[in-house]
């Protein structure tokens, strides 16, 4: 958060959370999960200030800002470091950066591999093909009572039972979701880095 308005990162897109990645050795290592590490650890171990854009987040209730740690802008760091692909509308220092990254051959761009924007559209195909209709996000209300939602490339998705009679119900959007007084449920799983675990690209070594 910045002071009380939500924000969230704009114009680079990391792994999806529980996404694993081609190392160009034909073993796939969890690019996801070390996205997020990183990502966790550059907030948790530097000064961090952000700048709100005033625009807002179509899908979730979060005004989209540009931060930096330790003077040192964040996406471009996880671009450079091969964590992220550079969003549309990406200023040139971003694409700069992931140009860099893929000459270097760094996290994600070791061997080919989906984007999270082609990563989350596969996910909601296959998931729209399973159950047969085009609302595939899940409403639950969870043991706590709290109303959550979880799209197709959520790390709970595929064991989360939506039981109608019991409030919970099918979504057609992250928006609707939103809207409708459903919160994103939270992924529970990041390891944790310490600072000699930095990566300067490539893979983390406990995340294959």
């Amino acid at each position: 958060t910045v002071g009380v308005t939500v924000a969230r990162l704009r114009v680079f897109d990391p792994p999806v959370s529980i996404q694993r990645c081609d190392d160009g050795n034909g073993t796939e290592w969890y690019c996801g999960r070390s996205a997020a590490a990183v990502l966790r650890l550059m907030a948790h171990t530097r000064s961090v200030s952000c700048q709100l854009s005033g625009e807002k987040d179509q899908a979730k209730p979060a005004e989209l800002a540009t931060c930096q740690a330790a003077c040192q802008d964040i996406g471009e760091e996880m671009l450079r470091r091969g964590m992220a692909w550079a969003a549309k509308g990406a200023p040139h220092v971003y694409r700069e950066a992931e140009r860099e990254a893929r000459d270097r051959k760094m996290g994600v761009f070791q061997a080919a591999t989906a984007t999270a924007l082609q990563f989350r559209a596969l996910r909601l195909r296959d998931a729209r093909a399973k159950f047969g209709k085009d609302c595939v996000i899940k409403g639950n209300v969870d043991l706590f009572g709290r109303r959550i939602y979880h799209s197709p490339w959520a790390q709970w998705y595929a064991l989360t039972i939506v039981a109608e009679s019991k409030g919970d119900r099918w979504v057609c959007s992250e928006k609707e979701a939103v809207a409708a007084g459903w919160g994103l449920a939270e992924w529970d799983f990041v390891p944790r880095l310490d600072a000699n675990d930095m990566p300067d690209g490539g893979v983390l070594e406990n995340q294959r």
